[in-house]
């Protein structure tokens, strides 16, 4: 069982940082969106115009090293990968790393 796990991770690996290049290539720039340009979205169409590039990708993304890949009703996927700027005293990636990411998804899926 543990070896069709591996095996599965190893074969999104290649998708994964496809749809990640993807997206970072579509992101312009990093920032706050204005009021003007956000105020007649939804939620989800907010999300959906930065995942195209249309609108700013949040700062915190470009500071943590991840980003937003898809966004549709109830569902929000960020992807990252921590670099050594992340890790902690103890030689790992920091918790807060972690948490940042699980915050930002589960906070944009309830808007």
């Amino acid at each position: 069982m543990e070896e069709k796990a591996k095996e599965a991770v190893v074969d999104l690996l290649p998708a994964w940082l496809a749809r990640q290049a993807e997206v970072d290539a579509g992101t312009r720039e990093w920032g706050v969106p204005a009021r003007e340009q956000i105020a007649a979205l939804s939620g989800v169409d907010l999300f959906r115009a930065m995942v195209a590039g249309r609108l700013p990708a949040p700062p915190i993304c470009k500071t943590l090293d991840f980003i937003m890949v898809e966004a549709d009703f109830g569902r929000i996927v960020f992807q990252g990968r921590p670099g050594l700027a992340h890790y902690n005293p103890m030689g790992t990636v920091h918790g807060g790393w972690f948490a940042t990411l699980l915050d930002s998804a589960v906070g944009c899926a309830v808007v």
